[in-house]
Protein backbone atom coordinates (compact mmCIF):
# COMPACT_ATOMS: atom_id res chain seq x y z
CA UNK A 1 0.00 0.00 0.00
CA UNK A 2 1.31 3.40 -0.99
CA UNK A 3 -0.03 6.54 0.70
CA UNK A 4 0.43 9.88 -1.00
CA UNK A 5 -1.24 12.82 0.69
CA UNK A 6 -1.32 16.54 -0.04
CA UNK A 7 0.41 18.91 2.35
CA UNK A 8 -2.40 21.43 1.84
CA UNK A 9 -5.30 18.97 2.22
CA UNK A 10 -7.91 20.67 4.45
CA UNK A 11 -10.03 17.51 4.68
CA UNK A 12 -7.65 14.67 5.50
CA UNK A 13 -4.83 16.69 7.05
CA UNK A 14 -2.52 14.28 8.90
CA UNK A 15 -4.65 11.16 8.29
CA UNK A 16 -1.77 9.49 6.47
CA UNK A 17 0.05 8.70 9.70
CA UNK A 18 -2.59 6.44 11.32
CA UNK A 19 -3.39 4.91 7.92
CA UNK A 20 0.25 3.94 7.36
CA UNK A 21 0.58 2.71 10.93
CA UNK A 22 -2.46 0.42 10.90
CA UNK A 23 -2.80 -0.89 7.32
CA UNK A 24 -1.02 -4.21 6.72
CA UNK A 25 1.64 -3.91 4.03
CA UNK A 26 2.12 -0.17 4.48
CA UNK A 27 5.33 -0.35 6.50
CA UNK A 28 8.51 0.34 4.58
CA UNK A 29 6.83 1.80 1.50
CA UNK A 30 7.89 5.13 -0.04
CA UNK A 31 4.91 7.11 1.26
CA UNK A 32 4.90 10.83 0.56
CA UNK A 33 3.29 14.14 1.33
CA UNK A 34 3.46 16.32 -1.77
CA UNK A 35 2.55 19.93 -2.42
CA UNK A 36 -1.15 19.54 -3.20
CA UNK A 37 -4.59 19.93 -1.73
CA UNK A 38 -7.26 17.26 -1.35
CA UNK A 39 -7.41 16.46 -5.07
CA UNK A 40 -3.78 15.51 -5.59
CA UNK A 41 -4.34 14.28 -9.14
CA UNK A 42 -5.51 17.77 -10.13
CA UNK A 43 -2.95 19.79 -8.18
CA UNK A 44 0.16 17.67 -8.77
CA UNK A 45 -0.82 15.06 -11.34
CA UNK A 46 2.60 14.55 -12.94
CA UNK A 47 4.38 14.12 -9.59
CA UNK A 48 1.68 11.74 -8.37
CA UNK A 49 1.96 9.67 -11.55
CA UNK A 50 5.77 9.51 -11.29
CA UNK A 51 5.63 8.32 -7.68
CA UNK A 52 2.98 5.68 -8.37
CA UNK A 53 4.79 4.36 -11.44
CA UNK A 54 8.12 4.21 -9.60
CA UNK A 55 6.47 2.31 -6.73
CA UNK A 56 4.60 -0.05 -9.06
CA UNK A 57 7.49 -0.83 -11.44
CA UNK A 58 9.18 -3.50 -9.27
CA UNK A 59 5.80 -5.18 -8.74
CA UNK A 60 5.17 -5.77 -12.45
Amino acid sequence: MLAIFGTRDPILGQADRPLIKHVPGAAGQPHARIRAGHFIQEDSGPELAERVLAWQKPLL
